[in-house]
């Protein structure tokens, strides 16, 4: 919360929260940021919250478990997305991951920013420790 406090962004997404919406919801009001929208968390496991003061404009597109993706309207009219994203951990799942992006660029034709943890790389040198990534998981991510 200090960052938060000493930068003081009008929006906020946070992913692997390990809380549900009413614990959200405090966090909400400590922040001093009016509105929100919640995934829950399953038990301590995963969780997402998109934070926003008011005036500014977002408008929430869709959402699940792995992402939360919105239209963000600036002063002048510009529009702009915002998807935040927490990637598949298991190898198995991966592919919702890739799909979920896919899917998602294909919805508007404007600016997107993708943020937050895809919990993968593009590179095997970005790997410290356990087996080897494997280089087909990469080509897709790429």
């Amino acid at each position: 919360m200090d960052v938060q406090k000493q930068e003081a962004p009008d929006v906020l997404f946070l992913s692997v929260t390990k809380h549900d919406g009413k614990w959200m919801d405090w966090l909400r009001l400590k922040l001093e940021m009016p509105n929100m929208v919640v995934v829950n968390s399953e038990g301590n496991r995963g969780g997402l919250a998109l934070f926003w003061r008011g005036g500014v404009e977002v408008g929430v597109k869709n959402f699940s478990k792995a992402h939360i993706d919105c239209v963000m309207e600036e002063e002048e009219g510009f529009e702009w997305r915002f998807a935040g994203i927490y990637g598949e951990s298991r190898s198995e799942n991966k592919d919702n991951m890739l799909e979920t992006l896919c899917y998602l660029k294909e919805q508007f034709e404007m600016p997107w920013l993708c943020s937050r943890y895809f919990n993968e790389i593009l590179f095997g040198c970005e790997k410290e420790g356990g087996p080897p990534r494997a280089e087909l998981y990469m080509q897709k991510f790429n």
